[in-house]
């Protein structure tokens, strides 16, 4: 057989009804606290091959066309699974290539008429999701590397490139799906979940150049006044702490639901029961499979007890404030110095993380900023050095390196902004 022939061989058999096998959300240890490199990476116990596997047969069973990929590339001949999804034999053959990094879903006719909004930067999908929030919490949502994938079904085949990313839906296109990792070493992951329904229609709001308010008259999506408006931080936030912390199986959940609040005080320290409530009930909803605690009351008096010991959320605060740096804007003495790249993206970290820490000095070290920056840990020190001559920030105490078995310290920082940015 050719290998023509056998990309060829996509005539579909049975489907198989998988159970969804539980997932687990696996962090690279940081070497300090404040290691960027900590970033959730979805998989299963099982490994990351058979956990690509999977994933691709779960997601077939949805009536999608699944196809490995390496990087951001499909890996092999694709064109035949533009037309035909691949059955069981087959993805177990095509997923038994050695390198495979993820997984992706050719768009269009051929999955049952799925369609995906391709926001390309963070602030225009939230402002996409402030001015529709019932569609923002409904729609399933993939976080991206540099975006947001917005999940929908659409009648046509269709193609667009819009101002701030691309719509998708034809089988022409593909889009890469939880947990495929992008060559960066990002992770793709969920924020708001597939549902064991079919999916909604993609509004169409989702469908132009420009941003739309809800529309009353999309009787797909009816007026919710109860819904809470989804702000910066509730898209931006929250949902990501809830999807990196939720268990894989029994025996998780203490220790799951202790690290969700140390994710929502690095977030917002002064959130009260009225805002916590919804996020652990949010978590709980989707925890509960995988815990044998079933009562809502007992998990929330466990994130009472955890919310008052997480004293100050410091393994925490630089994934938050590096989530943020990115979302919001920048602080105002970064244009009024003139910053751009990566002198502005450090200044909006510093300050993030000055916010995350409060009165007290921030931690930041060279190679911590290098990684975060992606530039050598020389070159960091050198941007850290000019934000210092500039007055942005104030060093506290001078950094170690590691030495004579002890471990290193970074050095702290003050945001002082010329006393412009202090809040």
């Amino acid at each position: 057989m050719t290998r023509n022939d056998a990309a060829a061989d996509v005539t579909p058999r049975r489907c198989v009804k998988y159970q969804r096998l539980p997932t687990v959300s696996v962090y690279r240890r940081p070497r300090s606290v404040n290691d960027p490199t900590a970033v959730p990476i979805e998989g299963t116990a099982s490994g990351a091959h058979n956990s690509l596997l999977v994933q691709a047969l779960g997601y077939a069973c949805r009536g999608w066309s699944i196809i490995p990929v390496i990087g951001k590339r499909a890996a092999g001949l694709w064109k035949p699974f533009q037309t035909r999804r691949a059955d069981e034999g087959t993805l177990c053959r095509l997923f038994s290539r050695k390198g495979i990094t993820g997984l992706a879903v050719v768009l269009g006719r051929v999955s049952g008429g799925l369609a995906v909004r391709d926001f390309d930067k963070t602030n225009a999908y939230l402002t996409w999701a402030d001015a529709n929030p019932a569609h923002a919490a409904d729609l399933p949502t993939v976080r991206t590397a540099r975006g947001y994938h917005v999940y929908g079904r659409l009648d046509a085949e269709e193609y667009r490139t819009l101002a701030d990313g691309e719509l998708r839906a034809d089988s022409k296109h593909y889009v890469l799906l939880p947990p495929s990792l992008h060559p960066d070493g990002i992770a793709y992951h969920w924020t708001v979940p597939l549902p064991d329904r079919e999916l909604p229609p993609l509004p169409q709001s989702l469908a132009s150049n420009h941003v739309h308010a809800h529309d009353p008259a999309d009787s797909a999506y009816p007026s919710r006044p109860s819904r809470p408006k989804h702000t910066q931080t509730s898209i931006a936030w929250w949902t990501s702490a809830i999807a990196a912390t939720l268990p894989s199986g029994p025996g998780q959940r203490n220790r799951h639901i202790f690290e969700l609040a140390r994710r929502l005080k690095a977030i917002k320290s002064n959130a009260g029961p009225g805002e916590l409530r919804p996020i652990l009930r949010e978590w709980h909803r989707q925890a509960l499979p995988y815990i044998r605690t079933k009562a809502f009351g007992e998990s929330w008096v466990d994130f009472v007890i955890a919310w008052k010991r997480v004293e100050r959320p410091a393994g925490q605060s630089f994934l938050a404030a590096a989530a943020a740096a990115e979302a919001i804007e920048p602080p105002s003495i970064a244009k009024k110095l003139g910053y751009d790249g990566h002198l502005l993206r450090l200044t909006a970290l510093c300050w993030q993380l000055a916010r995350q820490w409060g009165e007290i000095p921030f931690p930041l070290g060279c190679e911590i900023a290098g990684k975060y920056l992606r530039v050598s840990t020389r070159h960091a020190g050198r941007l850290l050095k000019a934000l210092h001559f500039d007055g942005v920030i104030e060093l506290v105490s001078k950094g170690r390196k590691p030495r004579d078995g002890l471990p290193g310290q970074a050095s702290e920082w003050r945001f002082v902004g010329n006393g412009q940015e202090q809040t």
